[in-house]
């Protein structure tokens, strides 16, 4: 999948998640309340999940994905 074609359509701010193996959660902004409700949802699916992935979070970049910390 190109992520460039969707992150454009966000105004360029692209944080995505994938707390299990058939999920993919993403925001659209990077601010510090839009990455807070990210990781709690992302924490949230994990927990009930019997298959889970990973709690990183991931801005996407032109060049590459980057860990949000």
């Amino acid at each position: 999948m190109s992520w460039s074609p969707l992150a454009t359509a966000q105004g360029g701010k692209l944080i995505v998640a994938a707390p299990e193996t058939d999920t993919v959660l993403y925001v659209a902004e990077d601010t510090p309340a839009a990455i807070k409700a990210l990781r709690t949802l992302t924490h949230n699916v994990m927990s009930r999940s019997p298959r889970p992935l990973s709690s990183e979070l991931l801005h996407w970049t032109p060049q590459r994905w980057e860990v949000v910390r």
